[in-house]
């Protein structure tokens, strides 16, 4: 099974990134971040060129972690369920993304259906016949089951 994309969903780094991975215990400097920001123009460049779609999100300051979209929902076959990444304070990261896809991609929501499991983008594996997840909380497993049928 070969995978095609219409679109990529990428957001712009905000300034507050530099901090967060300095409080995260990572290097990080203004150079650093310059280089962020190239490799990230560049990312995107490329992918247009290819012929991608790009939907590129602004930076937002509030939430320094929203470079790491695929944190926010995995999209398999028009529809996209929406994580709860690690910590409460990245709802509002997942709001935007939940809003993104709606508006701008069209694709079917699916929400999970329990607040205590927790789960990020790069938790899923799609195979292209299985979905395979690391499970939290056994609530999940349920969710994960409604988005592969739908």
């Amino acid at each position: 099974m070969a995978f095609q994309y219409a679109y990529a969903i990428v957001s712009k780094i905000p300034d507050s990134f530099e901090a967060y991975r300095i409080d995260k215990g990572n290097s990080a400097s203004r150079e650093w971040l310059e280089n962020a920001h190239n490799e990230c123009t560049e990312f995107v460049e490329t992918l247009r060129r290819i012929g991608v779609d790009i939907l590129e999100l602004k930076a937002e300051e509030r939430h320094p972690e929203c470079v790491k979209v695929d944190d926010t929902a995995v999209i398999i076959n028009g529809t996209a369920l929406m994580c709860n990444p690690y910590g409460s304070h990245r709802q509002g990261e997942v709001n935007l993304i939940r809003q993104t896809l709606k508006k701008e991609v069209g694709v079917k929501v699916v929400e999970l259906n329990t607040e205590n499991a927790q789960v990020e983008g790069s938790d899923v594996l799609f195979t292209g016949q299985l979905l395979e997840l690391s499970l939290f909380d056994s609530n999940l497993k349920s969710s994960s089951t409604q988005c592969s049928r739908q």
